[in-house]
């Protein structure tokens, strides 16, 4: 009987814990995939979610996590950079991403992040564009003015963090 009590009482326990610990907000996405298409390469993109981190008292870590999938007949390799634009029109830029090699039929996920001041971030509030320039980092037989690249533009809405 002693081992079934002490058992009920630390499932309550993490049942407890589990339902009132929560440290980041979210905003899953969703959305239909873009695509981004050039001769033999087809790449498909998903904004999966976007993360906000309260860093102190004076600033905010967002983090948005993309999906890549190769849907080409040739090996892609993608890099990336981000920013927000606030409602102002004022730029808040990413660290810059990289995602893994991806053969066709292949796919790979990774973040950013762009780091705001609450100011900065109240700002975002009012009304965001996300941009992202993707370039195909692995060509390296070309000039860096014949690499393909893709310019990605989603309106987020950060009120659902």
């Amino acid at each position: 009987m002693k081992p079934i009590l002490i058992g009920t009482f630390l499932l309550l326990f993490l049942l407890i814990i589990g339902c009132t610990t929560t440290s980041d907000s979210s905003q899953n996405f969703g959305a239909e995939p873009v695509f981004l298409e050039d001769n033999s390469n087809k790449i498909s993109v998903s904004l999966d979610n976007i993360t906000v981190k309260p860093r102190g008292t004076d600033a905010h870590d967002i983090i948005i996590y993309f999906t890549v999938e190769n849907l080409g007949t040739e090996a892609v390799q993608l890099g990336a950079t981000t920013r927000l634009i606030d409602y102002d029109g004022v730029p808040h830029a990413g660290t810059g991403i990289f995602f893994d090699l991806m053969y066709p039929g292949e796919s790979s996920t990774t973040f950013d992040t762009i780091s705001v001041t609450s100011d900065n971030y109240n700002a975002l509030l009012k009304g965001a564009t996300l941009y992202a320039y993707f370039a195909d980092s692995k060509m390296k037989k070309y000039s860096y003015s014949k690499r393909k690249t893709y310019d990605v533009t989603w309106v987020i809405n950060l009120n659902n963090q």
